[in-house]
Formats: C-alpha cells, structure tokens, sequence
C-alpha cells in the first residue's frame, strides 16, 4: 500500500493568518482563512520553509521572480515576523560581497608576534535568535555579490563562517523587460541553490495587506473594480497592487488619483486596455467612486502640501520638471519653514560609498554599515535627492532602500520621515536631457508624482516677491510675448530670467544670459524684452498701472448704436484681460485698487473669465468682485 502524501504543514499560516486578523473597515474583524493563504503559492512556499527548518532542522531556499509592485518583499516580512523570525534585509543593489563580511588580521592563539587572517560577518548575522535573510533586488546586483550569495544559499556561511539559526533565504527579482530593463541573470550554478517560483499578483496577499494600510476604508469596491478592468499585459503590469495603492493614499489625502500613477517618459505611465486604449483617467475616477471620495483637479498648490506631507505623513514624492524652475530651492525654503531637517544629495556627484560603508566594529568582531550621519540624526529628516535620473545605477539603488524601507545596509533609519525626488525632463522642447531612462520599479516606489509647470512652482510670483516691480518686464516679456512659444518658454527658464535681470542691471548684453548647449545660443528672440526695457508702449499690467486713468476711460468707451453697450475698442479689453491675467498675484495684491477698476469697465466676457481662475487667484478676483459689485 503506498504511503499518504504527507500533509502541507499548517503551524506557520496559522500564525500568518493571525498577523492578518485586524480589523479593518473592508474584511470586518476576521482575516484571510486558512484555505485562502494554502491557495497563495508564495505563502505556501515560505510557510514550507519554514516548517521545515522546525520539525526537520532543514532548510530550503526560495527565488521568488514576479512583477514589480505586487508585494513580494513585503510579504515575505509579513511571514517572518508572524512567526518569530528576526528578518534580515539585504538590498543586493546596494550590496558588494565585502558588506558581508571582512577579512581581520589577529593575533595567532599563544604568540603576540604572529599574525593570521580571521573573517568577521555582518553584525546581524550573529545576532541571537532564528532569522530569515531576506534579498531584494536580486536583479540589481553585481556578479561579485552573486557568486558570493551561492555559499550563503548552499551553506549558510560565508568564508566559511555559519550563520547561526538561520531559517532560509528569500530572494526577490523581477522580471527581465522592456519595462523593467535589463537585470543581472544568474548561471545555471547559481540558480541552482533553491527553489524558484514565478509569482503573480495572485501569489500574495496584498489584498489583506492593502486593507490593513487603509483600516478606515472599504476597499471591497475598489477591489471589484482592479479585478473587472480589462487590461492588457502591460497595463496590468502599470496597474499593479503598489501603484493602486498609491492611488488610494492621493485619493485619501485629498489629491487628484492621477498623481499616485507612475511617470515613465515624461508623462504618466499609460494604462492600456486589451484594445491598446489608455484608460488611466476613467480609472481613476471610478476608484474615487468606489471609495467615495472626491477625484479633484489637479492644482498649483498640489505640490507644496506634498512636501509639508513628507514631513507629517511620511510619504514620498518625486518632481520632474524642466531646468531653472526654481524645483530645489523652493522644497529647500518649504521644508525650512516647517523646521525639519534635510539630508540633501545631489545624486551625480555621489557615490554609494558616499551613503553607507561597511567597517569592522570597534572590537573587531563583526562588520557592521555606518550610514552617513545625515541619515542618522536625533531629530526628524527628510532627504532631497536631487537630479536622481543622472545618478549611477549603484547609488540610485543604494538611495531606493532609504526610500523604500527606510534603511541603509538593512540598518535602520530610526528619525527618517519620507524623500522628495528631483529631476529634470527627458527633454526641453527639442533638446535631450542627459538622464537615465526609469523602470518601473523605480517609476512605482514614490507616492505621489509630479510633472511640474512654472506655475505649479509659482516661480514668476517668486521673482516678484523677490525682486518687485524692477523684474516685471522680464515675467511680462516671458508671460506676453513667449505666449504661444512652448519651447521659448522652456529655455528662457526663471533661472534664465534671474541671470539675465541682473546683467542687464549690471550693463551686459541680455544674449549672455541665454544657455549655449552644444555651443550655439537657444534661438529665444529677445527684441521684445529690449523693447519693454528700453520703454517702448507695450500693454502689460504695470502700464496699466502707471496710466490708469487714461486706460479705465478708453476701456469705459461703450458703442451703444447696436441698442445695447458694446466695448468701442475690443481689442484693447483682450489686452487688458491678458495684462491682469498674466500679472503675478504679489503685484496684483499690491494694486488692488487699481484692480478693482479695471474690473469694473472690463467686458463682461473677460470679468466672468477672471473669477473661473484657481486657486488664490480665484480668491483674489472673486473678492474684487464683491467689492466693485455689493450684494444690494
């Protein structure tokens, strides 16, 4: 008689699922069953391993390759510290064999003279207790840290030293693609030191994991809705349970949903149907719908309530922008203002060694990383990590787990609130930017993304707020007669027009001013600008202001022959329109007298125009409207 198939053991998803049995708002007070967490390979797998290494004192090692975004990693954290096991993280990015340990010199046993090479281990190899080494981002590393992860998985040692109670080896990769990029691939030798499983969405619980993120809401709609899409390949590839979580967050934190999506190629990454039709927007909505929440606009000052969120919910932003829009300098002043420490790095002129470095310890027992002491501060911090897209493959990646984890070497970060992101376009108009193209793993880890304008930086008001009434030629000049010219704009940066201010305060020729990439001027025409410079008649707001009366009665002139008042000169309330509307709010504010006249003999076309503006422009032109027109 054949014997039984043994059963699948159950003691670690009964702890599994009891990690998982808090309440929330979408499964009430019961987590996932039993049978539900056996359906789930991944989990079956860990689960194996561990119960195996308990009852038979064996231990097997798993490969899991799937996807990004679909909550590898994070499960496998899950699993461990259900069950009493301390997990070890190592990102193999970031990762060279040395950081695993060291060779020492010692005293030989009996004779102070000699010398002999002892090898030390990372500290928390050493530490007390049964362990799972968890490694991430198998595909980032380099082949030294490959060929040395063959000894670990085999033996469970390194230079020969064990790794004392260690339960298993879990290693996460993604999968080598177009959207991906290109990963390190092992040989046959190293592959074979364990077992691989090929993972899905439909592999992890990221459901239950998603739920216990947002208690207070039902998610049960929402996930109707991801299930019901009918995606293709790719589209669900973007549409992943990392990105529909971010997606949430924005919804929840009272942003567009649109800004949780990863941006690849200068633009929000697309989700495509099995008909090839981007469906993103449509998402979006319905999820907001699903959840009962708002899916606002879009606004200017989306942005800087990201960066005070970065602070006090420890979320994590990325900005792309075009250069010399003031992206740096305006988070810097931000987070200034809130009084929270910054770790700022301009990520091209930084190393990995420049983050962490492994050392021995002082007694010269274990190898241990020390972290830059930005990173490290008593009090809280938030990291800048500037022009990321022009960094070395080995420093994006050590920086992507103080993003994501919020360690460095697996050394926790114990004071480090969340990270903006910041970096330059691919291009500028026509021009290529020298950065790196992104993969989805990196495109997905941020929580919400930018792609920020001049106005969403609101550089133009910095300008005038900075330097007054002297500067608004300039911003008119860019506002008025770049009108229309995307591109011009674009190389006539507010960096561009802060330089080109003060040379010619300073008596130099304003073309110096302009970028020369690739050794030629950018063709941006400045005949204008010397024209408003050099006094010419130009309708722009100040002129406006300082002929207010001779502008209030031209634009009084009504033509009544029709039998009802229409504007003699239609042109010139175009004109004005475009003057106050262009004007930035500081000087606006400055003249609201002034403003309120105007209003007051515009056409009614542009006056119903100036109160649909946004944000604290709408406020501005709704209060002149209340004056020049009283509730009776």
């Amino acid at each position: 008689m054949a014997d039984k198939k043994p059963a699948v053991p159950t003691k670690a998803l009964e702890r599994i699922q009891a990690s998982y049995a808090s309440k929330t708002a979408t499964f009430g007070e019961g987590g996932p069953s039993i049978k539900e967490l056996e359906s789930l390979r991944m989990l079956q797998a860990m689960a194996f391993t561990i119960d195996y290494h308990r009852e038979h004192g064996k231990r097997y090692n798993f490969l899991f390759n799937g996807p990004a975004g679909i909550a590898k990693t994070v499960t496998g954290f899950q699993a461990a510290k259900a069950n009493d096991l301390k997990p070890i993280y190592i990102n193999a990015g970031n990762m060279d064999q040395e950081n695993l340990g060291l060779p020492m010199i010692v005293p030989m046993d009996g004779d102070d003279e000699a010398e002999a090479i002892q090898f030390a281990l990372m500290a928390e190899f050493l530490e007390e207790g049964p362990k799972v080494l968890i490694i991430d981002e198998l595909g980032q590393s380099d082949p030294g840290f490959l060929s040395a992860l063959m000894e670990i998985m085999s033996e469970g040692s390194i230079g020969g030293i064990k790794i004392p109670d260690l339960v298993a080896i879990w290693c996460f990769d993604n999968p080598s693609n177009a959207m991906n990029g290109d990963l390190a691939e092992m040989d046959l030798a190293q592959a074979d030191r364990g077992g691989t499983m090929f993972v899905t969405a439909a592999d992890t619980p990221w459901e239950y994991g998603l739920a216990m993120k947002f208690p207070e809401l039902d998610l049960k709609k929402v996930f109707n809705e991801f299930y019901r899409l009918p995606l293709s390949e790719q589209g669900r590839e973007v549409l992943n349970p990392r990105v529909l979580e971010h997606i949430i967050n924005a919804l929840r934190l009272g942003f567009n949903g649109n800004l949780g999506r990863p941006i690849m190629n200068d633009r929000y990454a697309p989700i495509t149907t099995t008909t090839g039709e981007d469906i993103g927007d449509d998402i979006v909505d319905r999820f907001a719908k699903a959840l009962g929440l708002p899916n606002p606009p879009m606004s200017t000052s989306d942005f800087d309530r990201a960066i005070t969120l970065i602070a006090t919910e420890g979320i994590d932003v990325i900005a792309y922008g075009t250069q010399g829009t003031g992206k740096t300098s305006r988070a810097k002043a931000q987070l200034d203002k809130l009084g929270v420490k910054v770790a700022y790095k301009s990520v091209p002129v930084i190393s990995k060694e420049d983050i962490n470095l492994s050392v021995t310890s002082k007694d010269s027992t274990t190898v241990k990383v020390i972290t830059h002491q930005e990173f490290m501060s008593k009090t809280p911090t938030v990291g800048i990590f500037d022009e990321i897209t022009r960094g070395s493959r080995r420093t994006m990646n050590a920086l992507l787990e103080i993003i994501q984890e919020h360690t460095s070497g697996g050394q926790a970060l114990p004071n480090y609130q969340g990270t903006l992101m910041l970096t330059n376009l691919s291009k500028a108009g026509e021009q290529d930017m020298d950065v790196e193209d992104v993969s989805l793993p990196f495109a997905t880890r941020p929580d919400l993304n930018f792609i920020l304008s001049v106005d969403d930086l609101h550089s133009m008001e910095w300008l005038v707020e900075t330097y007054g009434e002297e500067i608004v030629p300039f911003t008119d000049w860019w506002r008025m007669d770049l009108d229309g010219q995307p591109e011009y704009r674009l190389w006539a940066s507010p960096r561009f027009l802060e330089r080109a201010f003060h040379f010619h305060k300073g008596g130099l020729d304003l073309q110096w001013a302009l970028p020369a990439p690739g050794g030629e001027y950018v063709p941006v025409p400045l005949t204008k600008l010397y024209a408003r410079l050099g006094g010419a008649e130009v309708i722009s707001f100040m002129s406006i202001v300082e002929n207010i009366d001779e502008y209030e009665a031209r634009l009084a002139e009504r033509d009544t022959s029709s039998g009802r008042p229409v504007p003699v000169d239609q042109e010139l309330h175009l004109a004005a329109y475009t003057a106050v509307l262009n004007a930035e709010l500081p000087l606006l504010k400055s003249y609201r007298e002034i403003c309120e006249r105007i209003y007051k003999v515009l056409a009614e076309q542009w006056q119903i125009k100036l109160v649909k503006l946004h944000d604290e422009k709408w406020f501005f032109w709704s209060e002149v409207l209340a004056t020049v027109y009283p509730n009776p």
